[in-house]
């Protein structure tokens, strides 16, 4: 008889982040956002049975968890009984338990795993290219709570294959992982997939670790929950990531909450939408450190990434892309509120081979110490760049070209090598409004432009602040070099040798320049003509004069305010 006490301490463990009751009142949003972002969504399903049998413990059908015995027959004949009295739980009290991974611990339906705290379920080394520790296939209502499976990636017998899991979840309803310790893996932790798609899975306060592939991936599945798990480690095979959503070729990945993980030291991504379309999935509130990328999206619909800290990592922060899969587009994708530390670049969106990308908003993020750039996006349609803090660039605070539309708004860009802002080559009609650039082209020789206005021209550029104080001043406060711009309302404050600069067909109008923040001047540019070229303007501090260069000569607009 399994003492009560044991039977009620790993209940309680099961249950320590999310109560049935918390999921009764609408799922994990409540418990750990209050869902104060509307746009994001969220796995909401129905509360998991906790199956009210006692459980049988497996010693009585044989296992020895000696370390050494073969424990696979008499692991499957409890599991087995079970299932012929509609189910239970099965108590694997501590020790050892060799599992033959070619054949597995076979789960059926109504089924309750059991493991106590020192119960290892550990693979038998094989050549099998395919296997796992604890099957599950087309069953529904399952737990496995507790204990710690151990793979042979360090004893495998082949180099041969990938597929080796902890736990192999294939076409199953109702899943509940909660409180297991999985690594060393031939291929992930815990797969997700099947024919048909997995739904209601639910993978709650695991350690996950060192497995060859990745920690979880989820290659078939629908209301997916993922939440308060420590992954690291991964790096053996790709993709390499702590998790993956990947649908295959006609597979399903829909409705994926990924929040609350700490997801370390794995090699290419924390989080990965990797080939294929995933749709409606939310990546919130993770602490996501040392990887080639924090996050990356590719080929996908409706995806928030928000509140995450991601940091250290090679390559991206958060990269948005249509490199790989099938699919032609990627529709809406949301970055918000996240903190990005020390990276090449903060945030990337990057259109591969021609593939469009549509609806992307990067808000309210704080971004800092980029080796390259704090926000670089490329051929994109309607982007919205907006109220996001920006500090200690290398290169630029934000690079945006070839792209059409783009609203670039209420960013606070601050110390960047380079550009503050560059928004250039066969860029049209964009907005570019409100923006506080301080410091820029503090660094790097030959980058002297704070805000850079190109491409095709029709921008409106309004109502933003260039400002600079630093030991490296840049020559060009505003560098406007395409035509059929209308720029208005900004203010430039500080020492420039040149405060703007203007091509063809620009309309200037009511912008404000300060010398040393303490002189400033209203100007009305030239008339725009078909042959006149608009160029340098800027004010002196020796006599108090602003000039305007036509292309031909200077002339003295005016003497103080």
């Amino acid at each position: 008889m399994v003492h009560k006490i044991i039977i009620i301490w790993l209940l309680f463990f099961a249950g320590i982040a999310f109560s049935a009751d918390q999921f009764q009142k609408g799922g994990i949003e409540h418990l750990l956002f209050g869902g104060r972002h509307r746009q994001v969504r969220y796995y909401t399903g129905d509360t998991l049975t906790i199956h009210g049998l006692e459980p049988i413990d497996v010693r009585e059908y044989g296992a020895t968890g000696d370390g050494s015995t073969d424990d696979t027959v008499p692991i499957n004949a409890a599991l087995d009984t079970l299932n012929a009295n509609g189910g239970g739980a099965l108590y694997f009290p501590p020790g050892t338990y060799m599992i033959d991974v070619k054949i597995g611990a076979q789960v059926h339906d109504n089924t309750t795993i059991l493991l106590a705290t020192g119960a290892t379920l550990k693979a038998i080394a094989d050549t099998a290219r395919n296997h796992a520790i604890i099957k599950c296939d087309s069953v529904s209502n399952v737990k496995v709570i507790g204990g710690h499976l151990l793979g042979d990636r360090e004893r495998h017998l082949s180099v041969e294959g990938e597929w080796g899991m902890g736990i192999d979840l294939r076409q199953c309803t109702n899943v509940e992982i909660s409180g297991v310790h999985i690594d060393s893996c031939w291929g992930d932790g815990i797969y997700i997939g099947g024919t048909q798609p997995c739904e209601k899975v639910f993978v709650n306060n695991c350690y996950i670790n060192k497995n060859r592939r990745n920690g979880i991936s989820v290659v078939n599945g629908k209301y997916v929950g993922i939440a308060n798990n420590h992954i690291s480690g991964h790096d053996g095979t790709d993709p390499r990531a702590a998790i993956i959503l990947e649908g295959n070729g006609g597979d399903e990945v829909e409705y994926v909450t990924v929040v609350g993980n700490t997801l370390v030291d794995n090699f290419w991504f924390g989080v990965g939408i990797y080939r294929n379309d995933t749709k409606y999935a939310t990546i919130a509130d993770n602490i996501i450190r040392n990887s080639k990328m924090g996050v990356r999206i590719g080929h996908a619909r409706d995806v928030v990434v928000s509140d995450n800290l991601i940091s250290d990592c090679d390559s991206v922060g958060i990269g948005i892309d249509t490199n790989g899969g099938t699919t032609d587009s990627l529709f809406g994708a949301t970055a918000i509120g996240n903190i990005i530390h020390n990276a090449k670049r903060g945030i990337s969106v990057n259109s591969i081979s021609g593939k469009p990308i549509y609806d992307v908003k990067i808000s309210d993020n704080y971004i800092d110490s980029m080796s390259v750039y704090g926000i670089y996006a490329i051929r994109c349609n309607g982007i919205q760049i907006s109220d996001n803090y920006i500090y200690d660039v290398e290169h630029r605070g934000i690079d945006v070209f070839d792209l059409n539309r783009a609203n670039i708004s209420g960013n606070y860009i601050r110390q960047t090598g380079s550009n503050g802002l560059r928004l250039n080559n066969d860029a049209d009609s964009c907005f570019v409004f409100g923006n506080v650039i301080v410091d820029a082209c503090d660094t790097l020789s030959g980058a002297n432009d704070a805000l850079v206005i190109g491409g095709g021209g029709y921008h409106v550029v309004k109502d933003n602040i260039v400002m600079s104080y630093g030991d490296s001043l840049p020559e060009y406060a505003l560098w406007i070099s395409s035509g059929n711009n209308h720029v208005i309302d900004n203010v430039v404050k500080g020492s420039y040798t040149i405060a703007m600069f203007g091509g063809g067909g620009l309309d200037s109008l009511n912008n404000t320049i300060g010398v040393d923040a303490n002189y400033t001047v209203q100007f009305t540019a030239l008339p725009d003509t078909p042959t006149a070229v608009l160029g340098r303007l800027w004010f002196s501090a020796i006599d108090s004069i602003l000039y305007i260069y036509n292309g031909a000569e200077w002339d003295s607009l005016t003497n103080g305010p």
